[in-house]
């Protein structure tokens, strides 16, 4: 992927309102030729190749520097807000929490976590649930099935919330990491090895536990609550934020493309783009692009962020209106373990954490993947993980070795011959920036300023 090796940063301002946004750029069809500008037709065609609109042309330029949904939770959250504060609390009280069965942690878990923090830290796991064939028809060919009755978990975020430090530290989870330590785990993943089936194909009725035991016995991660959305539907989710001419401005790293049968389907362009909701799901899905997304899933988490920082930036200025819209898609497409109480509770404390304090980082993996079967699984780095989770996930006087992550093998360290990909750990700096380093988290982090190279920050293991 095509990384700006520099320490610029990225300014992104807020979506464009529907009265704001020009009638010539509802469409997005594109000449691709590099002697072409983005031309946009009058009416969307699903057909067609995203384009995009560009920042407009008199706005003067701003320092750039720096996510699928690692805000998802906070979306969810600002919806029961919206729900909790009227008459509708008994009715969001049964559609968004109605007979969700409260996750369990295994013995010893908890007790990883010192008593203070038990009492000032949440741990919500946020799952993104995903059956659409058309967009994982790859998966067909190795027999993967989905469906909306055993959907995948294809996004995964592990969100840790302090409230006395008014700290955010989000930990993304690959889809493609292998799990099987068992032969009994061969059947929770349905024959894949990897977590995003365990959702699925798990033993227990509450399939979020499903996920839960994996956290708690391969990584040692306690989880309080849980957040899934139909990921299907996320589209909608756009919409309801304004209608068909409602665009989020994102800076898009790279540039993005997606083929089928030798044809482009979908084009992003570099730079600042006012991006509608079905180009918001493409920049958010792409990762087969070969010569822009060549990490294939970890290009596409780090591309995530930059939407999570356009978001984030743009949900803190919505008013009570546009969280009123949200209502319906947050009703059909989001549950929750958590009571619209202390959601309205949570969303009001997190609403107010600085931006330097929220940071996220993925697990550190291997650089190479390996088949399972007819499957690629993604083997996660016994010591780089546990030493980035001792650091930013776990309390000081609590660390967990490597040799206590109960962490599934398939070869992968034999295959990358032992090098990292690491965490490429980031923080939202002010205005909607996105900057290198867990920022408040880990101040001497950002003395290495910049956005993450085109090596992807590989490392050997040790």
């Amino acid at each position: 992927m095509k990384y700006r090796n520099d320490s610029r940063k990225i300014d992104i301002s807020r979506a464009r309102r529907p009265s704001a946004f020009p009638d010539n750029c509802v469409g997005h069809t594109t000449d691709i030729s590099p002697a072409h500008s983005v031309v946009r037709a009058s009416k969307p065609n699903p057909i067609s190749v995203h384009g995009g609109s560009r920042r407009p042309a008199g706005r003067p330029s701003k320092k750039r520097n720096k996510g699928k949904i690692a805000l998802a939770s906070l979306v969810s959250i600002l919806c029961v807000l919206a729900l909790a504060t009227g008459g509708l609390y008994v009715y969001a009280k049964v559609m968004l929490n109605g007979g969700n069965a409260a996750v369990q942690n295994a013995s010893g878990v908890n007790e990883l976590v010192p008593p203070e923090l038990q009492e000032e830290q949440m741990n919500i796991l946020v799952l993104g649930l995903d059956y659409d064939d058309e967009q994982n028809a790859n998966e067909a060919e190795e027999g993967v099935v989905r469906s909306e009755e055993n959907p995948m978990a294809d996004m995964l975020l592990y969100v840790q919330y302090n409230q006395k430090t008014q700290q955010i530290r989000m930990l993304q989870i690959p889809r493609d990491m292998f799990v099987v330590t068992d032969s009994a785990y061969d059947a929770y993943t349905g024959g894949t090895g990897k977590i995003n089936a365990v959702y699925a194909h798990g033993p227990n009725e509450n399939k979020v536990q499903n996920v839960v035991d994996v956290l708690n016995d391969q990584l040692k991660l306690p989880v309080d609550h849980y957040v899934t959305i139909d990921m299907q539907h996320f589209k909608e989710m756009f919409d309801a934020f304004g209608g068909e001419e409602w665009a989020l401005e994102v800076y898009v790293p790279t540039e993005l493309n997606y083929y089928k049968d030798g044809v482009l389907q979908s084009h992003l362009e570099p730079g600042y783009q006012y991006l509608k909701a079905e180009e918001l799901e493409f920049f958010l899905r792409c990762r087969e692009d070969s010569v822009n997304t060549p990490r294939g899933d970890y290009d596409r988490l780090n591309n995530q962020r930059y939407f999570y920082s356009a978001l984030f930036r743009y949900m803190r200025t919505m008013s009570v209106t546009e969280m009123m819209r949200l209502v319906p898609w947050a009703l059909n497409y989001v549950e929750t373990d958590m009571d619209p109480v202390q959601c309205v509770a949570l969303a009001l404390s997190v609403m107010n954490v600085p931006d330097e304090n929220i940071a996220i980082g993925r697990l550190p993996m291997y650089g190479a993947q390996t088949y399972y079967g007819a499957h690629l699984v993604s083997d996660v780095a016994p010591q780089q993980a546990a030493d980035f989770l001792n650091e930013y996930f776990r309390s000081a006087d609590a660390p967990v070795p490597a040799e206590q992550l109960n962490l599934a093998s398939n070869g992968g360290e034999q295959a990358s011959g032992g090098v990292v990909v690491d965490a490429e750990m980031s923080h939202m700096g002010s205005d909607g920036t996105v900057e290198e380093g867990a920022g408040q988290a880990d101040e001497s982090a950002t003395s290495s300023s910049g956005v993450p190279d085109s090596t992807g920050s590989a490392q050997t293991g040790s």
